[in-house]
Formats: C-alpha cells, sequence, structure tokens
C-alpha cells in the first residue's frame, strides 16, 4: 500500500526514487543504535522509508515521522465451537417457563385421568379395574414420546382426555424438533474475550510477522501473557508460522491463529467453502500504533511530505489505495449453511446416553429390591394353613 502511496508522492514533488530492501524495519539493538531501516534513517545512509513502520517512543529518539497513513490491523481468527460442546442443545429449545408450562400441563393430565377413572367407576357401580397413578403416567409418557396406548379405555370422557393429550404433544413435539435441527447446525458465542480464548481448550498459533514476537515479548496485558505461557509455549516450533498454515488449522481444527487481518481474509474469501466462513470469529488482542512514513531526524522532507499525503487522503486518494489492497471480511451466507448436512456427533445424543444409562441403574436396582423383598416374604410370611380331608366324586359314563 506505501509504495502506491510513494508513486503518488512521486509524482506529486517530481522526484525519483532509488530502492533498496532491508531485512527489518528496525528495533533498538540495546546500545542506542538500531538496525534495520530505522538504523540506516539513523546513519543517514536514506532520506525516507518506503514503507510505512510503526509509531514507537524508541524510534522517535532518533528518527522523525510525517504523518500517519495506515493501521495494520491483526487479530486472533478463530472457529465458534458447536453449540453442543458448550451447553445442552435438548433443553435449549424452550425457555424455563415453557418447560414449567409444559411440565404442569402433562401433571394436570395425569390427574385428570386418574380422576376422570374413578370417577367413572362410582356413579357406573362396576367392577372394572381404575387406572392407577402408574397407569396414568404410563400414558401421559406415551404421548410425549408420540407412542401408542395400549390400555383399554371404556369411557368417552377419558378417550377424549387421551385425545386433547396426544394434540397438546404433537405441537410441542413438532416445536421441539425443529428446534432441535436449528440447534444442530449453530455455533456458539461462547468466546469473545481474550480470557475466554485463554480458558478455552482452543490451540494457539501467531503469523511470522516483524513485530509478533516482540510484542508478546513487552506486553505488560496478564491475560496475554497468560496466553502466550499456557497456549504458545506449547506449540514449540510451531508457534509461529506463516498464514496459510494457520489458516489451515483454523479450517480442520479447533485452533486459534493470531494473523493480519490482510493475508487472512484473502486466504480465507479464496480457499473456504460459503458455509465454512459461518462461525468465523475474530477478538483484538494487540492496539497496533499506526503506520507512517519516515524520515531522517530533522529532516527537512518531514514537512512537504506530510502535506501532499494530507492532501491525498482529503481528495479520496488514501481510501482507494484501501479498498484496492484490504479485501473485506468474509460474510456467511445463511442460505447455503442451510442446505448443509450436519452429522450428529456423540456430544450431541450425550445426554440422551446419560439417561440411558441412568434408567438402566434405577431399573436394576429396583429388580434387586423387588427380588429381595420376595424372597423375604415368601420365607418370613409363608402361613401353615390346616389340612382338611376332602371328598372328591367322580361319574363316569362308560
Amino acid at each position: 500500500m506505501h509504495n502506491d502511496l510513494n508513486m503518488i508522492l512521486q509524482d506529486q514533488l517530481n522526484f525519483k526514487m532509488d530502492l533498496e530492501i532491508v531485512n527489518s524495519f528496525g528495533w533498538d539493538l540495546g546500545n542506542g543504535s538500531f538496525g534495520g531501516l530505522t538504523g540506516q534513517l539513523q546513519r543517514e545512509e536514506c532520506d525516507f522509508g518506503g514503507i510505512g513502520s510503526f509509531i514507537r517512543a524508541d524510534r522517535m529518539m532518533v528518527i522523525d515521522y510525517t504523518i500517519g497513513t495506515f493501521y495494520r490491523e491483526q487479530g486472533a481468527l478463530f472457529k465458534q465451537p458447536p453449540l453442543s460442546s458448550v451447553r445442552n442443545i435438548c433443553v435449549l429449545p424452550f425457555k424455563t417457563e415453557v418447560w414449567m408450562m409444559t411440565f404442569f400441563t402433562f401433571l394436570a393430565f395425569t390427574g385428570l385421568i386418574v380422576f376422570l377413572s374413578r370417577v367413572t367407576k362410582k356413579f357406573k357401580n362396576t367392577d372394572d379395574e381404575t387406572l392407577t397413578v402408574l397407569d396414568s403416567v404410563t400414558i401421559v409418557h406415551g404421548a410425549i414420546c408420540q407412542q401408542g396406548c395400549t390400555m383399554n379405555l371404556n369411557t368417552v370422557s377419558i378417550r377424549v382426555s387421551i385425545f386433547v393429550l396426544f394434540l397438546t404433544a404433537v405441537f410441542l413435539f413438532t416445536s421441539y424438533s425443529a428446534s432441535i435441527v436449528a440447534l444442530l447446525q449453530s455455533p456458539s458465542n461462547s468466546i469473545n474475550t481474550i480470557k475466554n480464548l485463554v480458558e478455552s481448550s482452543m490451540t494457539f498459533s501467531a503469523q511470522i510477522t516483524p513485530y509478533s514476537e516482540v510484542y508478546f515479548d513487552e506486553t505488560d496485558d496478564p491475560l496475554l501473557r497468560k496466553l502466550y505461557d499456557k497456549k504458545m509455549k506449547v506449540e514449540g516450533s510451531r508457534k509461529f508460522t506463516v498464514a496459510s498454515e494457520g489458516i489451515a488449522r483454523i479450517r480442520t481444527e479447533f485452533h486459534g491463529f493470531m494473523v493480519e487481518v490482510v493475508s487472512a481474509y484473502k486466504l480465507i474469501s479464496r480457499l473456504w467453502r460459503e458455509e465454512e466462513k459461518c462461525g468465523f470469529s475474530e477478538i483484538p488482542l494487540f492496539k497496533l500504533p499506526i503506520l507512517a512514513l519516515a524520515v531522517v531526524k530533522k529532516s527537512g522532507y518531514k514537512d512537504i511530505f506530510k502535506q501532499k499525503i494530507i492532501l491525498q487522503q482529503e481528495v479520496g486518494l488514501k481510501n482507494r489505495i484501501i479498498r484496492q489492497w484490504i479485501p473485506p471480511k468474509p460474510v456467511c451466507d445463511s442460505s447455503n449453511r442451510a442446505n448443509q448436512f450436519v452429522s450428529v456427533s456423540i456430544k450431541e445424543i450425550y445426554p440422551m446416553l446419560q439417561i440411558y444409562g441412568c434408567g438402566l441403574c434405577i431399573s436394576i436396582i429396583i429388580l434387586v429390591l423387588e427380588m429381595a423383598y420376595s424372597a423375604y416374604t415368601s420365607h418370613h410370611g409363608k402361613v401353615d394353613v390346616p389340612r382338611k380331608n376332602i371328598d372328591v366324586s367322580f361319574v363316569y359314563n362308560k
């Protein structure tokens, strides 16, 4: 971007640039001198820097800056974890008040069926057995699970209540099923701060840039220090890597990657499918200073360069360069995401497995208690019945 800026400067001021390539922007060597581009300006080996460098207090001691030009934006890029990995999606389709209303509705149906059964027997004065509470619970549970009812219901009033029960369960079941399907395809929003990033199980690395390692070493932010010590050091030689490798790891792993957005957006737009862009998030880590063209200390070029760069900004040339070089953030296409096939993993059905395991254990415990009770009553509750002689007569017709 700064090369385009310099080419316009060259035309504005009618000069010709003699370019020279250096290996770094230049950092303090500890003895008051600098290496790289800053060192050449300090030693007056060149007139100005052809690329923008960060405005830092240590550099301003030995060089001058014209005016801020562009921001070098960076951030931690990652995919939000699936909703099922951070929440129990089985209870998310309904709000708490809906769950409470559903519970009391089915509880009322249970009591109503028992009440109708007993009242009917009393008024009809029949010897038919009434439905017990457990029978009523079984009927209501069958309605909730969209199963049938095998009991013989002779009264019209109970049949009407059962009909309304199953009709109510159909509407609730339909709403619940539709919500579950949507939740299976939804990413969470559980990671939105650096603290969330540190506390998650996500691995982390950073792009190789001239400033990445320096700013991690210089930061006083305890969360950034913890992020580096806890997640980046364990990566070994992979803690700093190229942008293409880091973006590929975001795509296939639960991985975070600190990268310049210019590089990241280009790679994501070119390599990722449309549905993969959904759930993609970023968190800014460092507040980087603005870039500026540097000149020799007390150079006469400083003011004239500043005036011409301000003029470029006023007439819109700077914004044109930004739009040309910085791609927009990739946008999630919801229509493509709706067509994506999502396989249900073990995480989604884990609550059901828990219910199955608990039910199995409770059934076995109850079976053992029933067997123990039966053995106890058969051993201690046996009653000696006196024997009687019974005369039995048979009629035989030959």
